[in-house]
């Protein structure tokens, strides 16, 4: 954003008091409009300074669930363009599997499938397909951001089905954990998602601090020790602990969350055409008020263009102020030159004359010369030493 009006000001030229008094009326109404562009100019920044900080503010999330949907169809009569590693005589049509994801329940919302994750590995069966058979996807090589993808292969004769396993890898930041049975079990009241996996080390941490402070776990007499009750005891397998070990002790019972696995029985013995063999739900985040945070930024972006625009402007037009206002000094000092002429010239040349003369001696007195032992002192061995090793 622009930097601030008031910011910008500098001192301009200021006219010489010669310069005869404007209307009275015309200079009163300048200064209202001065104040009005004054007071129009300091609301205009302080709400671009507001919305500045809404847009950088992180955005509200709001609660939605990705529903992803996986889906095959089976053609036995596709004629395609077969691998290296499929022989004509061994091919019968071609199946499709597709993955796709919808959110619902939430905002309306932009982010599509390739938002929410990162990347996807598919095994083929080790029976219709060679080694290595495995088929990689990720959101990163992907580009644009998509709802989904598809992979399409050729069917083998003599096969009725085949099998095929995805693995799908989240995009979670902050990275998730899961938790071990025993600490769910004593922090499930405490979690904010009722949820053994895809908690925060955060989250985490915030439940076993209520549930020490819900059950008054703390020593009475040294507050750094912490007193486990029966479920705390299973969990950490002692009695009493540091609280400053408290953290060490809870990474022991999270496990990082790892890729969801799934295996589907495909047919291949009959069309399919979009059958859907499974769906897949995810809880997510999305903005709250994502399309209104797009509004904000492109206004941002408009109104410091326009901000950078009509400073340049400003600039200008206080340049040519300042060379109006030079100007008009020059005719001011000429013309009070030719009045003081005018009135009196002979007495005007004599103070020219001697003003001429004053000026002549002045630059004409001798010049003290340096001596030469000055350069011979102490100091100025040191001096050049210093100057010569500076960097």
């Amino acid at each position: 954003m622009a930097e601030d009006g008031n910011d910008r000001k500098r001192k301009a030229v200021d006219l010489l008091s010669e310069v005869e008094t404007c209307d009275a009326d015309q200079y009163a109404t300048y200064k209202q409009l001065k104040a009005m562009d004054e007071h129009l100019t300091a609301t205009i920044h302080r709400n671009l300074r507001r919305l500045e900080t809404q847009v950088q503010a992180p955005p509200q999330m709001a609660q939605a669930t990705l529903v992803v949907s996986m889906s095959y169809s089976y053609d036995p009569t596709a004629v395609i363009e077969l691998p290296d590693d499929v022989k004509a005589e061994d091919a019968a049509g071609q199946w499709t599997f597709r993955v796709e994801a919808t959110i619902e329940g939430g905002p309306p919302s932009s982010k599509k499938f390739s938002h929410f994750f990162r990347k996807a590995i598919v095994d083929l069966d080790d029976r219709l397909y060679a080694l290595p058979n495995s088929i990689e996807w990720s959101s990163f090589r992907s580009g644009d951001e998509s709802d989904g993808f598809e992979i399409r292969r050729p069917g083998k004769t003599g096969f009725s089905d085949h099998m095929l396993r995805l693995q799908l890898v989240r995009q979670l930041a902050p990275e998730r954990f899961n938790l071990s049975p025993a600490l769910f079990a004593a922090l499930a009241p405490y979690l904010a998602h009722a949820s053994p996996d895809a908690q925060t080390r955060a989250d985490v941490v915030k439940a076993a601090w209520d549930y020490i402070k819900m059950k008054d776990l703390l020593h009475v007499d040294d507050c750094r020790t912490i007193e486990n009750d029966e479920a705390f005891a299973g969990v950490f397998d002692c009695k009493e602990m540091p609280f400053q070990s408290l953290l060490s002790q809870l990474q022991k019972h999270l496990t990082p969350t790892g890729p969801v696995t799934l295996e589907y029985r495909l047919p291949l013995d009959g069309a399919q055409d979009g059958l859907v063999v499974d769906e897949q739900r995810f809880q997510i985040e999305v903005p709250l008020e994502e399309e209104l945070n797009t509004v904000r930024k492109k206004c941002l972006a408009t109104c410091t263009s326009l901000d950078e625009a009509l400073a340049a402007e400003r600039d200008s037009l206080q340049n040519q102020m300042d060379s109006l206002a030079r100007e008009i000094n020059r005719h001011v000092t000429r013309r009070e030159w030719m009045v003081q002429f005018t009135a009196d010239p002979l007495a005007f040349m004599d103070r020219v004359v001697a003003s001429q003369d004053a000026d002549q001696e002045l630059l004409a007195l001798e010049t003290q010369a340096t001596p030469d032992a000055m350069f011979q002192q102490p100091w100025v061995h040191s001096t050049m030493e210093l100057l010569l090793n500076r960097e």
